[in-house]
């Protein structure tokens, strides 16, 4: 009885004829490998790099099935400490920008590891050149990570 696909959480905007699949809150992860620079200094590590907490979405527009992550971003009040307020912690929360959208293709998989799911997802950097990155996506149970692999695998093409 009753309750749309919505959800509740207007300050996440779905484009025409976007369908939302699948929703949750995750700290996204990238791994990122070892760069040196023309001298051979390091200048980047390699290993697991948290990019934050936010909305991971699978959604589907035209039968083309995609990945979306936008972090959390807080506003902080200017009030000063002495006025009274009645928000707890003067901040408030909303999704920012997707920082990740990448097309799921035939070639994606979903490897499940305890409660976190594990993917190498093409995508666009910054400066619009193509980057294909393996991503950790955490859950909150081995059931829940196990459920969104099945769903995210039946998404994938089938060429």
């Amino acid at each position: 009885a009753g309750g749309g696909a919505g959800g509740g959480t207007p300050e996440v905007e779905s484009g025409e004829g976007v369908d939302e699949k699948w929703k949750g809150s995750t700290k996204l992860s990238v791994y990122r490998t070892e760069k040196k620079n023309g001298e051979g200094e390091l200048v980047q590590e390699k290993g697991w790099k948290s990019i934050g907490k936010g909305m991971l979405r699978l959604l589907a527009q035209e039968g083309v099935h995609f990945l979306e992550f936008r972090p959390l971003v807080s506003e902080s009040s200017s009030a000063a400490n002495d006025e009274p307020s009645d928000e707890v912690g003067a901040k408030r929360e909303k999704y920012g920008r997707a920082v990740l959208s990448a097309r799921l293709l035939s070639s994606t998989t979903f490897t499940v590891a305890k409660r976190s799911i594990q993917t190498n997802l093409w995508s666009s950097n910054a400066g619009g050149e193509a980057t294909y990155s393996r991503y950790n996506i955490p859950l909150l149970s081995d059931e829940q990570a196990n459920a969104f692999a099945e769903l995210a695998r039946g998404c994938v093409p089938k060429e």
